[in-house]
């Protein structure tokens, strides 16, 4: 069972997200969305199968702009971040309030 959280923090200004082990923060909320988006473009049954012979126990595997670091997920781990993406940015309440502290942020 996956652990997940996404949330906006108003003493760093940032929104984390919370992913079993993995944290990642965005800055703005193009960023959050931008990850999304880019989530959502990957055909994880293409790289399910590409890597389906590598020894990685999870075959869907995302650089990131770390050197050497990647992240690794599995199918349902991949749609799970992307649902838990977008109920945050659709709820709308959230959302509102997340775009305001970011404007708030830059005063």
């Amino acid at each position: 069972m996956a652990t997940i959280k996404t949330f906006y923090c108003n003493s760093c200004n940032k929104v984390h997200l919370e992913f079993n082990n993995l944290g990642i923060d965005f800055v703005d909320e193009d960023e959050l969305v931008e990850f999304s988006n880019y989530l959502k473009a990957i055909d994880s049954e293409y790289y399910y199968h590409l890597n389906e012979y590598s020894e990685y126990h999870r075959k869907i595997i995302i650089p990131i702009n770390k050197k050497g670091l990647k992240i690794l997920l599995n199918k349902e781990e991949i749609n799970i971040l992307i649902g838990a993406i977008n109920d945050f940015v659709n709820s709308s309440t959230q959302w509102d309030n997340l775009i305001e502290a970011f404007k708030q942020a830059e005063i």
